[in-house]
């Protein structure tokens, strides 16, 4: 009767907005981008990686291709494991989603992309605005959004990868495409092997010797199978994915012979879109993830944690000449085993979701959205978000963004024996975000302004031998992103320019009674100054890009004592793309941290110097 009374109440809401919405002849402006699937997207700023360095790099993973994005923080162990934050905050603060289906581990909150093949991913859109009524949990700093698009065409497809690069790093991908306008086939298996026991100089011996890192070493397969099928203005999406992975663990600072990680991890999806009008579509996903994560340190313990989630979505939306509304019913349910829990570990979050998106004028486009939740029973505070797009002539367009964002306790956090506490309350907080544009014949440019702050921060603490979860902190993040962009053709020959700066001030506001001393001082592992700039040239079937990252000093202290040196990091790649008959494909060679730099992101995880590396892509087509 519950589930029946929801339903009703959507249908009824529905009924209602429909009625209020104005219908106009006005002229429509350009929309905001908007993230496809479920998600109502409510950022000022939407972007997608450049692809002049997906053509000349090898990108292993998700990571590789995100790290030449400077003003995102990939927080990086050396070759391990590697999370991405946005803006000042953590990585579980990043919500991270495949087909539809959310990434962020339910145990700690974050993601490894070292972890996700690229070869598995055709779109990654990093959106930096959106907040808890667009996307939900986590999307805190911000999120990203990969995904694998099929196309309903005529199409036959052999396509090979093979990668190989220094420390005995070694890809290989096969995928089989088979499709036409009603039907569409797609499988891709991939693995990869890698020993990553580079030089390094260690920096917590008298000296600083150089020494080889050990027991580092990476092996992972993968599956991927979609199946498309369209009829009648509707068409069907199952996506599945398998990854397993074992890793050896390292840390400089206080090295373990034997530590490894299992990961294994098997994701699906099945999507239903239905475009009943011009004016109509509904929506809908049936989603399942079943994670396993095994740590094994021989002295100290063997930990097994399995976790498996259930998901559905309908999403109704209803378009109109000036305007469009979109209506969300969302249910996940995820329950969990490990010896390190208590009995009955659940996490259940309802939420319903109501967006209204209007041009206002001819220049003027809005867009509201409001998100409720319901978490374990508890019913938490409604989520608002707004954005509002000008255009102030054809040259300057400006985007403002204001949205309320939480995050959920993770299983750690609720149910680690003797540790968790199941009355801890989600973060809570808002973000603001001002984006202005500006187009001309000398160069491109983005200035981007944001705020974040962040409240019952969930941090652990010692308490007498026994460290414990709680919601103590304030933090607030605010600081600037500039962007400048130059393309220039001369005769058949384009040069791209490309330059990123940010600065980011992220501080502790309040405080926990007794550790007075981290009040007001920087987030560790935040640098103040990030900066890149990228040179490309594209002349017929060559590309030939290079860029240089840097990132300035952090610390790795809450009292801001220890000072994490600044690096610059130069790579460099060229690639050449070629067809004959039935064959077309890419082949590249790039070189990484050319100037050898030395380095650590995190502490005791250095990161390798001067590396080579070779890749080949390959289509046959028939």
């Amino acid at each position: 009767m519950k589930k029946v009374g929801i339903t009703a109440w959507l249908l009824v809401l529905c009924s209602c907005v429909s009625m209020q919405a104005q219908e106009d002849s006005a002229h429509q402006i350009v929309p905001l981008t908007v993230v496809k699937g479920f998600n109502t997207s409510l950022s000022a700023k939407v972007i997608q990686n450049d692809s002049n360095i997906q053509k000349s790099f090898v990108q292993n993973s998700i990571a590789d291709a995100l790290v030449q994005n400077n003003m995102i923080h990939v927080k990086s162990y050396g070759t391990g494991l590697q999370t991405v934050a946005f803006r000042g905050t953590g990585a579980e603060h990043t919500a991270v989603f495949w087909e539809g289906i959310q990434l962020n581990s339910s145990m700690n909150g974050t993601v490894d992309f070292a972890l996700l093949p690229s070869f598995f991913t055709n779109e990654v859109l990093i959106n930096y605005g959106d907040g808890g009524a667009g996307v939900g949990n986590a999307a805190v700093g911000g999120t990203v959004h990969t995904g694998s698009k099929l196309n309903f065409k005529k199409q036959r497809e052999v396509s090979l990868l093979l990668q190989s690069g220094s420390y005995d790093n070694n890809s290989i991908g096969v995928g089989f495409l088979r499709g036409s306008k009603r039907f569409v086939t797609s499988t891709k298996v991939y693995m990869h092997k890698a020993e990553n026991d580079f030089i390094y100089q260690n920096q917590y011996k008298k000296n600083k010797p150089d020494e080889r890192v050990r027991n580092n070493a990476l092996n992972q397969i993968g599956v991927m199978q979609q199946l498309g099928y369209s009829w009648k203005h509707q068409y069907l999406k199952f996506s599945t994915i398998y990854l397993g992975s074992k890793r050896e663990l390292y840390n400089t600072s206080s090295p373990s012979a034997d530590e490894t990680q299992e990961d294994r991890t098997l994701r699906s999806s099945l999507r239903y879109s239905n475009f009943i009008s011009k004016s109509l579509n509904l929506n809908a996903m049936l989603g399942y993830s079943n994670e396993y994560l095994r740590y094994l340190d021989p002295t100290v313990e063997d930990s097994k944690y399995l976790v498996n989630a259930y998901l559905s979505k309908v999403r109704l939306t209803k378009k109109y000449h000036k305007s469009e509304v979109d209506v969300l019913y969302q249910i996940q349910s995820q329950n969990a085993n490990s010896d390190n829990y208590e009995d009955e570990s659940i996490r259940n979050e309802q939420n319903i979701a109501l967006s209204i998106k209007k041009n206002l004028t001819n220049r003027f486009l809005s867009k509201t959205a409001v998100r409720g939740t319901l978490f374990n029973g508890r019913i938490l505070p409604f989520n608002i978000g707004q954005v509002l797009s000008f255009n102030l002539s054809k040259k300057i367009q400006m985007s403002t963004s204001v949205n309320s964002i939480y995050r959920l306790p993770t299983f750690n956090e609720l149910y680690w024996l003797g540790a968790g506490n199941k009355d801890l309350k989600p973060e809570k907080g808002w973000k603001q975000d001002l984006t202005t544009s500006f187009h001309s014949k000398l160069f491109d440019a983005h200035v981007s302004g944001f705020h974040i702050l962040v409240d019952d921060w969930l941090i652990w603490l010692p308490n007498g031998t026994k460290w414990l979860p709680q919601n103590i902190r304030k933090v607030r993040s605010r600081g600037a992103e500039i962007t400048l962009n130059k393309e220039l053709k001369i005769q058949k020959t384009r040069l791209n320019l490309k330059g990123n700066y940010s600065f980011t001030k992220t501080t502790n506001e309040e405080v926990e009674t007794g550790n007075e001393a981290v009040l007001g001082k920087q987030l560790i592992n935040v640098p103040l100054h990030k900066a890149s700039a990228l040179f490309a040239i594209v002349k017929s079937h060559w590309t030939f890009t290079s860029y240089l990252n840097y990132s300035g000093e952090s610390f790795s202290t809450s009292n801001n004592k220890n000072i994490m040196d600044s690096y610059t990091v130069l790579s460099s790649g060229i690639s050449r793309t070629f067809k004959w008959k039935y064959f077309e494909g890419n082949l590249a060679l790039s070189a990484r941290n050319i100037l050898d730099q030395r380095y650590e992101v995190l502490p005791g995880n250095p990161v390798p110097g001067r590396t080579f590396w070779i890749k080949l892509n390959l289509q046959i087509n028939k």
